[in-house]
């Protein structure tokens, strides 16, 4: 149930790609758009880098007609500084140098991936890049692109199994994001961040394996 003015309100269900539209607020423009063809996944990335809706900027999401990509994309930035600045467990050193050099070098940026073959055939919302440098030898040998894909949805047993996309950003149906106050959509946005930039960690972990 949904709390307003003091009244309890049903819960707000969604069916298909509501979720998705009503949170992140616009699709992408003709040229990326979802038209019946196969395009493989990184295909399908590239046309939706090149191809973001009129006045989005992935370094700085739009705040209107919604406010939670911008959120979210604060919220990843502050979990991200906040592990730096704790030297979580999770953060061994040469992680650490290459999170902190890359937030300073070229930030954060989130793409809207709605209504494109991104979304439709491989199961993704949205995605942030994160460009990190690359080191060989004693100097570096160039830089390379980080992507955490982002899955938006209501389904439980979806965030419990996992799914395509490396994080699964959960909204249950008794939570409406845009009826939060101030303090809730913090507490809420860093819960989300929290699992973004795990993947993220993750994932960066691998690149220093590999």
């Amino acid at each position: 149930m949904l709390r307003e003015g003091g009244f309890l309100l049903p819960e707000k269900k969604y069916s298909g790609h509501e979720l998705e539209w009503d949170l992140l607020g616009y699709g992408v423009p003709r040229e990326a758009r979802y038209d019946g063809r196969y395009l493989n996944f990184r295909e399908a990335m590239r046309l939706v880098r090149e191809h973001q809706p009129e006045g989005w900027d992935p370094a700085d999401p739009p705040a209107h007609p919604t406010s939670f990509p911008n959120d979210l994309h604060f919220a990843v930035g502050e979990e991200i500084t906040q592990r730096l600045a704790e030297r979580s467990d999770d953060l061994s050193p040469e992680v650490a140098a290459t999170l902190s050099e890359a937030l300073e070098r070229h930030g954060l940026q989130l793409f809207n991936a709605l209504g494109s073959h991104l979304d439709r055939l491989h199961g993704v919302d949205a995605f942030f890049d994160f460009t990190i440098p690359v080191a060989r030898g004693a100097g570096l040998a160039g830089e390379k692109r980080i992507t955490i894909t982002l899955d938006l949805t209501q389904n439980p047993e979806k965030a419990e199994r996992g799914a395509k996309a490396n994080a699964v950003l959960y909204i249950p149906s008794f939570e409406d994001y845009t009826a939060m106050n101030p303090e809730e959509r913090t507490n809420f946005m860093k819960r989300q961040a929290e699992g973004v930039v795990s993947s993220l960690i993750f994932e960066l972990k691998y690149s220093h394996a590999a």
